[in-house]
C-alpha cells in the first residue's frame, strides 16, 4: 500500500517537470531579445 501511495505521489513529478534544456532555451530566448533581466530571473527563479 506505500509503494502505492509512493508511486502515485512521484508521478505527477516526474511526467510534468521541465529538462534543464528548457529553462535553458526560454532563458537563451529572453536573452537574444534583449530581456537580460528575464533571462536572469527566469534560470534562478524557477529552478
Amino acid at each position: 500500500m506505500k509503494t502505492l501511495l509512493l508511486t502515485l505521489l512521484l508521478v505527477p513529478m516526474m511526467s510534468f517537470g521541465q529538462t534543464a534544456e528548457e529553462y535553458f532555451n526560454r532563458g537563451l530566448t529572453y536573452a537574444k531579445s534583449g530581456n537580460y533581466k528575464d533571462a536572469i530571473v527566469c534560470n534562478v527563479s524557477e529552478r
